[in-house]
């Protein structure tokens, strides 16, 4: 754990609205291989705007196009970026985002993004409004969303039914959820769905979303894995829970939801 790291977890330390300081165990620290209190506190944060545009604009460039960056797996910060740009390419402000990100307006970068984005508005048909109320979510994969979301409706009412999520208390949640997902990553995240993630992502989902307690889901994760390690059921279960289910999850079903309001 680097030295900002740690003191910004130290520094939630106590109960919020309880307490006004917390005490902080560092256990068998002399065997830790880096020392926390030895470095500094505070950091230079740079916002991810800025790295985007000066350290990747390569790579920037192929997201506004529609074409994923090579040798990168995630490009949650660029795509951000794509639909931050966009939106204030729509709006007339991008001079003045280039000017907050320190890029030149006029200089042969700024030309060069904002040719890109023009590009990109020609295929693109979703109100900027609503691209931007998905900001992590490339602005092309939410096109392709809501095209798809689109022909489902056209096939009528019983098919556009399936597309909206029912209550994790109802019989055919899950099912609901797994095809809602299956349709999430396969556009959104380009995951192979023949491999049926989606589906035991929809299982968890609607688990936690029933409140059952995480002990009792990990329990029936042991249950399922009974040739891996406990240890490392529980600790990708928990994995599992915060990133995929209380984020990236919710994030698709978001998205989802913006498209298929229109």
């Amino acid at each position: 754990m680097e030295s900002t790291d740690f003191w910004n977890l130290a520094g939630r330390a106590g109960r919020l609205k309880r307490e006004f300081q917390g005490n902080i165990f560092l256990i068998d620290y002399d065997k830790w291989t880096k020392k926390p209190l030895d470095g500094p506190k505070d950091s230079i944060i740079t916002p991810a705007i800025e790295t985007s545009l000066n350290d990747h604009h390569d790579q920037l460039m192929t997201v506004i196009a529609g074409t994923p960056s090579a040798g990168r797996s995630d490009e949650t910060d660029l795509e951000t970026t794509f639909v931050r740009l966009y939106t204030d390419f729509k709006a007339g402000d991008l001079s003045q985002t280039f000017e907050r990100a320190g890029v030149a307006a006029g200089d042969a970068q700024s030309g060069l993004l904002a040719a890109a984005l023009a590009a990109a508005s020609e295929k693109l048909t979703l109100p900027a409004a609503v691209i931007r109320r998905t900001p992590n979510i490339s602005a092309h994969k939410q096109q392709r969303l809501y095209d798809r979301i689109s022909a489902k409706v056209a096939q009528g009412p019983d098919v556009a039914w399936t597309l909206i999520p029912l209550h994790p208390r109802e019989s055919e949640a899950f099912q609901s959820y797994a095809d809602v997902l299956e349709l999430c990553h396969e556009i959104i995240l380009g995951i192979d769905t023949s491999k049926n993630l989606h589906r035991f992502h929809a299982l968890i989902a609607r688990r936690w979303m029933l409140g059952l307690p995480l002990p009792q889901i990990i329990d029936e994760q042991i249950s399922r894995n009974t040739s891996k390690p406990v240890r490392t059921t529980i600790r990708n279960t928990l994995d599992l829970i915060e990133g995929d289910i209380r984020f990236q999850a919710v994030r698709l079903f978001g998205c989802k939801r913006c498209p298929e309001a229109l």
